[in-house]
C-alpha cells in the first residue's frame, strides 16, 4: 500500500508542476496590483478632466501631455518610485483641474 501512496503522490507533484509552468511568469503582488489600479484611475481622471478643455487644440495638446507622460512612466516597477509619481499625478491633476475651472 505504501507504494500507491508514493505514485499518487508523484503524479500530484508532477501535475502541479505542470499547472504551475501554466501561471503567467510576471504574476504582480498584491501591493503592485493596487499600485496599478491607482494609477489607470489617476489617468482615467487626467483624460475627463482634459475632455472638459473648450478649445480642441489646447485639449488636443493636454491629451498628447498626459499619455506621453504616463508612457514615459509605465516602465517603473519600484513600489516608491510609484507612489512618487502617483503624488506627483495628483497635484499635476490639481493644477489641471483648477485651471480647467472644475476645482472640487
Amino acid at each position: 500500500m505504501s507504494i500507491f501512496r508514493h505514485s499518487n503522490s508523484n503524479a500530484l507533484l508532477s501535475e502541479y508542476q505542470v499547472m504551475s509552468n501554466k501561471l503567467p511568469q510576471s504574476t504582480l503582488s498584491l501591493r503592485h496590483f493596487l499600485l496599478k489600479a491607482e494609477v489607470i484611475s489617476l489617468y482615467r481622471t487626467f483624460l475627463r478632466t482634459a475632455k472638459e478643455i473648450p478649445d480642441e487644440k489646447s485639449r488636443k495638446e493636454m491629451i498628447g501631455w498626459i499619455r506621453q507622460e504616463f508612457k514615459q512612466n509605465k516602465h517603473l516597477t519600484d513600489e516608491t518610485s510609484i507612489k512618487m509619481m502617483i503624488q506627483y499625478g495628483q497635484k499635476g491633476l490639481k493644477e489641471v483641474e483648477s485651471s480647467v475651472g472644475l476645482v472640487k
